[in-house]
């Protein structure tokens, strides 16, 4: 059996190579990699729908449309630097390496770091809100009861004041 790292809750759903759990007691969805259990996703919300090319996440103050494309390409290029980056920092706790090679290796430590910033942003811009976010108002019996509904290119959000 796969063990997958996760925020537990009660929320599970399969979309190509990702699955998708949530919400944690904090608030969390992630989504991990199927086949490497590798964790890609995090984000804070009640509730989500997911499609192949987009999701819609519902906060306690707004409404998020995700392009989960790009977002699944920025973070596994994410995860893949991440790794380089740690390989590059445990050689040279290691290793014991030459002046000269600590000092390269330190430089493209570096590098990957600001690579990771500069990825961080681009997956944060894959998510985008509403011009003008305000509380929704959703009673937790709507929320709970998953009553949001997308067709097309068209999502429909509803409850009660």
């Amino acid at each position: 059996m796969r063990r997958y790292g996760g925020v537990g809750g009660s929320y599970a759903v399969i979309v190509d190579d990702l699955l998708y759990a949530g919400r944690g007691n904090d608030g969390r969805l992630v989504g991990n990699q199927q086949r490497t259990a590798d964790q890609l996703i995090e984000l804070q919300g009640k509730q989500m729908i997911i499609s192949k090319e987009r999701a819609f996440l519902q906060t306690e103050t707004d409404l998020a449309a995700i392009d989960r494309q790009t977002q699944i390409e920025l973070a596994i290029e994410r995860l893949e630097i991440t790794r380089q980056r740690d390989r590059l920092r445990k050689q040279l706790s290691n290793d014991s390496p030459s002046v000269a090679d600590a000092a390269a290796i330190s430089t493209k430590v570096a590098e990957l770091g600001e690579q990771l910033a500069s990825l961080e942003q681009a997956i944060k811009r894959c998510q985008k809100r509403e011009a003008e976010p305000r509380r929704l108002a959703w009673p937790e019996s709507v929320v709970e009861s998953a009553e949001v509904g997308g067709g097309g290119s068209q999502l429909l959000e509803g409850g009660f004041d």
